[in-house]
């Protein structure tokens, strides 16, 4: 009986995957694994569009929305809505009303 354990001699495991013990396959860390580590998420996102390859999605452009909204709120010194048990009671009592409206407007509409 055989166990799957590392080769002492080359430090190896010898239960191998698919690309076993090739290393020329292997590189060193990605640039994508070296930004992660060394930037902050604005830094990475700024470094990744300089990247000629790189094609902007929609997450990208929501994104970019969103943190823009993010600075807005910040500049101008709101913080939102404070929830608290009577704003998040009047706020359920509204959404409630309002499904009950739109589904009384519903039974009509196929009627």
């Amino acid at each position: 009986q055989k166990k799957a354990t590392t080769n002492k001699k080359e430090g190896k495991v010898e239960a191998q995957g698919r690309d076993g013990n090739d290393d020329s396959n292997k590189k060193s860390t990605s640039r994508a694994m070296k930004m992660m580590f060394q930037m902050d998420a604005k830094e990475m996102s700024e470094k990744l569009k300089e990247d000629p390859n790189y094609v902007p999605t929609l997450e990208d452009q929501i994104e970019d929305q969103r943190q823009k909204k993010v600075a807005e709120l910040k500049a101008s010194g709101q913080t939102g809505t404070k929830i608290t048990p009577e704003t998040f009671a009047a706020w359920r009592e509204r959404k409630i009303q309002r499904r009950a409206a739109e589904s009384k407007k519903k039974e009509e509409d196929t009627k």
